[in-house]
Formats: structure tokens, C-alpha cells, sequence
């Protein structure tokens, strides 16, 4: 799960003590603990039936004694069919500003819950609160029924777990090309092989699998219900295993605060991992502190009302991997959906099963529905959202590098020109989107103006661009090639159009390395560029003295001309 950061205009100035509070997914990027992680390319379709690669860059960088700038960068390049040299991507975690509430879903990613209403989803719940007496339970049972073993009066906390857990599955989701987008959690709450989960688990798949504790896989056919205002969904396996264990859901009462809970899921991939806790509250949306409730309004569209759903606060360990999982009372029986995390206050939020149960109820589907019908263009929307929330705090990080003078001597300063150059990528991708308006696109090209602006009035010193492109060079490989801003001085070797885009062969200033930068700009060999991108992995290149290197594919969304000479 990604860390949490400040919601609304996160202060990225020098006077910034730290990551923020904001919700983080459970594995996603809103306030949501189980989501899947996101890591990956997120495939979209293809304009004019060009096949393309979507990269989409989960970054963030912690400026020295600022808060972590976290954003995902996308944008389409022309995939060259046939070649088998293609860059390779790695995959990284979803983060998320402290401070922000962050989902504990699995390890991408990047995950939110949806802005888009499913089916009749104007029915809801009634979110006030209804205490439950001490240990009482209307409804003990699971939904449909399934192997379920009575445990004994005096049953320990170990045979609790042991009887719960083949209940519990690992949720992995992938695109068309069958590369990995994340994974999450999931729960089985019905013998027809129904999977309850969070919706940000399974938001971006265009197929999906369940997992068992046994280590047998089983195909997920599609969706039986989903609420993405509540970040639920149920899933339907496809086949469904010898042996099925349903869980018990609890009643629509609120459990007892102090009352002990457990939770099942997969943090950071380490598989049905459990972790204990107790209950520390629960509570209304419109009662958490006003920081959190803007950041999860952030993710509904503009103009609606944040739903006001009933969350458990807990602090069993979630983090990334865990989102979508079931969080259990001491009896075995499950009172809520591990959704998204506080780190601030390093607990978990589970949304009440009540709002499971309304959602089997009032929201199942005429029939088992497609993943792919339901897909959220995620990777549009956090990317229009980073810029719009960046994009005022663009002069506080220019103030940041003008502090030490735009020569950093460490890789926390680095971290800031690391964070402009993801700026200007984003702006530059929204500035030529189509979709959006135009005075939209206008604004964020005056803020790639601004950026350009800025930086070419600039003397650069030879030793200046050297410490630069050392600490690039360093930073991309302490992090693996893993999505984080580049910016760095390079001359260009080679030009090679790859469809409507340019792979650039170059050589990083002042070193023997050589890189990949991919870019809609037309530069000429043995150009000096300086170039504001984003790492979009690593790929064995030739370098000038012969030898092949793993070295960085860039994204390059501005180069400038001249200001390295």
C-alpha cells in the first residue's frame, strides 16, 4: 500500500516536514488497503487501430524536507511489431503521498475507487451508525452456503485462522498482452464460486485469476455484482475447485470496539499473511478529519457528494496486497472489506459487510458480466489528477531547485529536479490530449511553457551538468529503473522513427553510459539535449566502447536544445 499523503494542494515547499496524510489504497492509490498494485504498462486501446504501448509511470520522489510528489505519467507510443528488443519495463508498487489515504490493495499500483456509477447505483445503504451489543449477530451465515465447520466453544485464535483461511484467495489481474498489472485480495462468500473484493483490485483487468492457499489457480469469469462508489465487487470463478470454504459474514451491526480482529491478504506479495489487531473506532465518512475527506472526494467527479459509507478502523497490518481482503472478529466471521490505510495514524479502514450485503442485494447483475466491460481508464484519470494538483505547487519546487542553485550535491535535491521533470511530462501528455477541452490542454501547455521557460534562461556549467547526470545515473540504478522522474544532459547518437514516434540512442554528458529516449520530438544526431522524462525501465544497450550494458528507457515528455552547450 502506498504511503499516505496530504490531500488537497500537498505543501511541496521547503518548509514541508514530510510525506502528508492521505488515504492510500490497500495497493491503490486513494485511501483504499487492499487494492492491487499497480505497476506495470496499462494497455489502451490503440488510435486508429495503430497497436501502441501505454507506459504508465507510478513515481515519487521525497524532496529534502518536502513531501513526496506521486503521480502516474501515461502516454501512447507506437509498439515496432516483429522486434524482440524491445525495452524491457519493470514493475513497481503503487505510492502515494503520505498523509493521503492509501489503499493496502496489491502490490500498481497502481488503485482508486472508480468516479463512474455501476449499475442502479443511486441505491444505497443506510450509513448511520447501529452499535451492536456485545457479542451479538443477526446474520452468521454466508450468502449462499458452503463447507462451513462449526468450531468448537473453546477454538484458539490458531484454529480460528486455520479454519478460515482456504476462504481467503490471491487476486492477480492482468491486460490483453497477459503482462501482470497487480494483484489484491479476495474472499469466497458463496458456494456458487462467488469472490467478494474491492473494486480497484480488478479495475483495470482485462482477465483475472484466483489463487488458493493450495497454490491451484482458477480462471475469474467476470463480474456478479459491483459498486464502485463503495469500492466493491463480487466475482464469479469460472470453474470452481473440488473444495470450497465459504466465509461467514457478520451481522449489519457495528462490532465492539476494543473487540480483537484479524486480517488475511498479501502485502508486498508475501501470500496469506496474517496480522492481529483491534477495533479503534468506527465511523461515518463525514466524520473523518477534514484532510481525508477531501482526499477521497478528489476521487468522485466534480461537483458530487462524497458517499457517506461506515468504515472500521483497525490496526491489524495492511499494506500493499491486502486490499480486497476480509478483516475477521475473533469468531471467525468477517465484518468488513480491508479498503484503504492512514499511515499517519498507521490504521487500516475496512468498509462495514453491511455494504457488501446491500450491494449482493440491491446491485447484482442480469448476468455475469466481463472484466473488460467494467474497465476504468485509470491511468487518464490519475494522470489528469496529478497535473491539476501539481501544477500550483510548480512554483514551490522551481523555488526548491533555485534554493541550491539547480546543481544538487545529493539525491534528495535531485529528488526535486527528478519531480519537475514528471510535472513536465504529465503536462506535456494532457497538453496534446485530444479529449480534453481546449482551454484545458492550453493551461497545461502554458505550464510546460513555463517549465521550458525557466530552464533555458539558465547558465548550465560544465560541472554543473555533470553532477547532474551523475546523480541520474546513481539514482537510476539504487532504484532498479523502476518510474521516476530523469533529468539529465545527453548528446544524440541515433535517430530511429519507430511509427509516429523517435528512439533516440544517447549518451549521458560527461560519461561513457548510453540510454534510450523516446520521444514525439524530431532532434537531429549529435544533438545536446536536456531531458525532463520519466524511467520507463532498462534495456541492454551497446555503448561507444563496444560493451552491452543494462541501461535506461526514458520517456522523454520535454527536450530542450542548447541549454547543455
Amino acid at each position: 500500500m502506498g504511503p499516505v499523503a496530504s490531500p488537497g494542494m500537498p505543501n511541496v515547499g521547503p518548509a514541508a516536514t514530510g510525506m502528508g496524510p492521505a488515504p492510500a489504497p490497500a495497493g491503490g492509490a486513494m485511501g483504499y488497503p487492499a487494492a492491487p498494485a499497480y505497476g506495470g504498462p496499462a494497455p489502451q486501446r490503440a488510435s486508429e487501430g495503430t497497436p501502441v504501448w501505454v507506459w504508465l509511470a507510478v513515481g515519487g520522489g521525497v524532496l529534502a524536507g518536502l513531501m513526496v510528489l506521486v503521480g502516474i505519467i501515461a502516454i501512447s507510443l507506437v509498439n515496432s511489431s516483429g522486434r524482440d528488443d524491445r525495452p524491457v519495463v519493470t514493475t513497481t508498487g503503487n505510492q502515494t503521498p503520505k498523509g493521503v489515504p492509501s489503499r493496502p490493495s496489491s502490490s500498481k499500483g497502481r488503485n482508486t475507487p472508480s468516479t463512474s456509477a455501476g449499475p442502479n447505483s443511486s441505491v444505497t445503504p443506510t450509513n448511520a451508525p447501529n452499535p451492536a451489543s456485545p457479542g451479538t449477530s443477526t446474520n452468521t451465515s454466508g450468502l449462499g452456503g458452503g463447507e462451513q465447520t462449526t468450531l468448537p466453544p473453546n477454538a484458539t485464535l490458531a484454529d480460528v485462522i486455520e479454519h478460515v483461511k482456504p476462504s481467503v484467495v490471491k487476486i492477480e489481474v492482468f491486460d490483453e498482452q497477459g503482462n501482470m498489472l497487480g494483484f489484491g485480495s479476495g474472499f469466497i462468500i458463496d458456494r456458487q464460486g462467488w469472490i467478494a473484493t474491492n473494486y480497484h483490485v480488478v479495475a483495470e483487468a482485462i482477465r483475472a485469476e484466483a489463487i488458493f492457499p493450495d497454490g491451484n489457480r482458477y480462471p475469474i469469469k467476470g463480474y456478479v455484482a459491483l459498486w464502485p462508489e463503495a469500492d466493491l465487487a463480487v466475482l464469479q470463478l469460472e470453474r470452481l475447485p473440488n473444495q470450497m470454504k465459504v466465509v461467514t459474514l457478520f451481522s449489519d451491526q457495528d462490532p465492539k470496539v476494543g473487540s480483537p480482529v484479524f486480517a488475511i491478504g498479501h502485502p508486498h506479495g508475501y501470500e496469506f499473511r496474517v496480522t492481529r489487531g483491534i477495533v479503534n473506532s468506527v465511523t461515518n465518512t463525514d466524520r473523518l478529519p477534514e484532510e481525508i475527506r477531501k482526499s477521497l472526494q478528489a476521487e468522485y467527479p466534480s461537483g458530487s457528494s462524497l458517499p457517506n459509507h461506515r468504515w472500521i478502523l483497525h490496526d491489524a497490518d495492511i499494506e500493499p496486497g491486502n486490499s480486497g481482503g476480509p478483516l475477521f472478529n475473533s469468531q471467525g466471521q468477517v465484518i468488513g472489506v480491508n479498503s484503504w490505510i492512514d499511515r499517519r495514524i498507521k490504521g487500516g479502514f475496512a468498509i462495514h459487510v453491511k455494504f457488501l450485503r446491500a450491494m449482493i442485494q440491491q446491485k447484482r447483475l442480469a448476468q455475469v458480466e466481463p472484466l473488460k466491460k467494467y474497465r476504468r481508464d485509470k491511468t487518464r484519470e490519475e494522470l489528469f489528477r496529478f497535473a491539476q494538483l501539481f501544477l500550483g505547487a510548480m512554483q514551490e519546487l522551481i523555488q526548491a531547485a533555485d534554493s541550491f542553485g539547480w546543481s544538487p550535491s545529493s539525491p534528495d535535491q535531485y529528488e526535486v529536479l527528478q519531480n519537475i521533470a514528471m510535472l513536465a511530462t504529465a503536462l506535456h501528455a494532457l497538453s496534446r490530449d485530444k479529449d480534453l477541452d481546449e482551454q484545458t490542454r492550453r493551461k497545461f501547455q502554458e505550464g510546460v511553457q513555463q517549465i521550458q521557460q525557466k530552464l533555458s534562461q539558465r547558465r548550465w556549467p560544465l560541472n554543473q551538468r555533470d553532477r547532474i547526470c551523475r546523480q541520474a545515473l546513481n539514482q537510476t540504478v539504487r532504484f532498479g529503473g523502476k518510474r521516476e522522474g530523469f533529468f539529465c544532459f545527453v548528446q544524440v547518437l541515433r535517430v530511429r522513427p519507430v511509427g509516429s514516434i523517435h528512439e533516440l540512442t544517447c549518451r549521458v554528458q560527461g560519461t561513457r553510459a548510453v540510454l534510450l529516449v523516446l520521444t514525439d520530438k524530431v532532434p537531429q544526431p549529435n544533438d545536446h539535449l536536456l531531458v525532463l522524462g520519466v524511467v520507463m525501465g532498462l534495456r541492454v544497450l551497446q555503448a561507444p566502447n563496444g560493451r552491452r550494458e543494462l541501461q535506461p528507457v526514458v520517456l522523454g515528455g520535454t527536450l530542450l536544445r542548447g541549454v547543455n552547450r
